[in-house]
């Protein structure tokens, strides 16, 4: 198949001129796929319908603005040197299309990312959020109790005489010091800071009137606070808690500060 017309077709006798052979290379013309010779008017001549090629007024060929189409390119033909830098826009991706693989690992969400909130006791691997979190906080059925004695001065081995701040929920009660709980399991903290000049003394948290634990404070410290958190699981009945504060050495000018024990009872 012919992709030019010649202008000039010469004949079994035709005489050969330096003009007919001018003509016979600067009269082609391009032709389509029917090798019908394709004319051009005004700017620009069409090579093939489609095809991608235009033949100019100056009888040249170009690539046609709009006319790549998806069939001309080879697969994998677009490579990312291709793809000028910020270019993929959103509404290049496919919805669900950014898979688990293409996400950095330890990706840090910046701003306020949302996403669905689970039902309440969906114990899975799916992100919990901030509303889900508050429900079972709140499902747990946690209530606090708070007593506490702002400031004490000792002479002697005594209870610390903490008194009711707070307790909505009615779980617990107090008298001289000691605090009484019912069934249940409960999370006990134990806290205070004690200041003296003289001798050495030891804080005892207590539980049944068994000592679970202790700590030991002395004039010469830096550092007299003292913090105890507990887990306490009361069957039945009624058990006790308190803090007791024991002489070790002879003290003088001991006062306590934010003395206190709050109680937390865990589930309803």
């Amino acid at each position: 198949m012919s992709i030019l017309v010649k202008g000039t077709d010469f004949g079994p006798t035709e005489q050969v001129t330096s003009t007919k052979l001018d003509n016979l290379v600067d009269a082609a013309k391009f032709t389509n796929t029917s090798e019908t010779a394709v004319s051009y008017t005004g700017s620009t001549g069409t090579c093939l319908q489609g095809g991608g090629l235009e033949v100019t007024s100056a009888g040249q060929l170009q690539v046609k603005d709009g006319e790549i189409t998806t069939a001309k390119l080879n697969d994998n033909a677009v490579t990312t040197a291709k793809i000028t830098d910020l270019n993929v826009t959103t509404a290049k991706i496919a919805a669900d299309a950014v898979t688990t693989a293409k996400i950095a690992d330890d990706v840090e969400l910046g701003g306020n990312p949302t996403t669905t909130t689970q039902t309440a006791g969906n114990n899975s691997t799916r992100i919990a959020t901030t509303a889900y979190a508050d429900t079972a906080a709140e499902s747990t059925g946690v209530k606090v109790a708070t007593y506490e004695l702002a400031s004490d001065g000792l002479s002697s081995t005594k209870t610390v005489q903490l008194t009711e701040q707070a307790d909505p929920d009615n779980i617990a009660t107090v008298s001289s010091g000691v605090i009484s709980i019912g069934a249940g399991t409960y999370l006990v903290r134990f806290y205070g800071f004690y200041d003296f000049q003289q001798g050495d003394l030891r804080v005892d948290y207590t539980i049944n009137s068994t000592v679970i634990a202790t700590h030991t404070l002395s004039h010469d410290s830096d550092n007299n606070n003292f913090a105890k958190d507990y887990i306490h699981v009361n069957a039945s009945g009624t058990d006790t808690v308190k803090i007791d504060v024991v002489e070790l050495t002879d003290f003088t000018n001991v006062n306590g500060k934010n003395l206190g024990i709050t109680i937390m009872k865990l589930g309803s």
